[in-house]
């Protein structure tokens, strides 16, 4: 029986497994568990970054820019000339460009480091150690619903008009009287749960984990973690 499956795992195609993600997630991991692959997932997180850096509307650009730089003109010591060429900046092919390469490369990186920790924290766990290579096409599958998110907001910024699609729980709060909260809540959204949430049952399913209450809490919890850690940084002024 076992044998079974995975000869049938194998027959899988990787297009089949960046769609069915979405819908047939438990029978996705056991493939990849069985045979990891990863490579269109990374295709499609440098094409999606693209299609984000070159698809945004210049006015949500500038905005963007605008905000940033009004938040440490004072401490730059900026003047109005500097800080206006700077906005106009932000919408150029140049500007765009470094979006999409740095947006790749840390989409790349940040992968590769979870990988490595979950992978650490989940064999160590687990009945059996758990390879960085699965554990990467686990997490680079995943992420195709975060992928999903960023085609959404561009759609509704390019396409819908709306200049600052509300995706996330920040509306929840004020960021004049409760910026922290706001922060925090900002970075909850939907597609950002779900793809949380198909991480814990991929380490669940590579870990061989009785049940998904031990993945869900390691995995939320430093999910919930770096976004506390991210909210409180952005109170020193150090994100944008």
């Amino acid at each position: 029986m076992t044998e079974a499956a995975s000869t049938e795992g194998q027959t899988k195609s990787a297009g089949w497994l960046v769609l069915r993600v979405f819908d047939e997630p438990v029978q996705v991991f056991t493939e990849l568990a069985a045979r990891p692959r990863a490579l269109l997932p990374i295709i499609l997180l440098v094409v999606v970054t693209g299609v984000f850096a070159f698809g945004t509307p210049a006015d949500v650009l500038r905005q963007q820019a605008r905000d940033r730089v009004e938040a440490f003109r004072e401490r730059a010591q900026l003047t109005d000339e500097q800080v206006q060429e700077q906005i106009e900046d932000a919408a150029s092919s140049s500007s765009r460009a470094l979006i999409f390469g740095g947006g790749s490369a840390a989409g790349l990186i940040v992968l590769a480091i979870v990988s490595l920790v979950l992978m650490l924290i989940f064999g160590a766990t687990g009945p059996e150690p758990i390879k960085f290579k699965t554990e990467f096409a686990v997490l680079a599958h995943a992420n195709v619903v975060s992928l999903a998110g960023m085609l959404l907001m561009v759609i509704l910024m390019a396409f819908a008009g709306i200049d600052n699609p509300q995706l996330s729980l920040g509306f929840l709060f004020s960021e004049e009287t409760s910026p922290f909260l706001y922060r925090f809540a900002n970075q909850i959204t939907l597609f950002g749960t779900w793809h949380m949430l198909l991480v814990a049952l991929g380490n669940k399913i590579l870990s061989k984990a009785k049940g998904l209450g031990g993945p869900l809490l390691i995995v939320g919890g430093l999910w919930l973690l770096v976004k506390l850690v991210v909210a409180a940084v952005g109170g020193l002024g150090f994100l944008g």
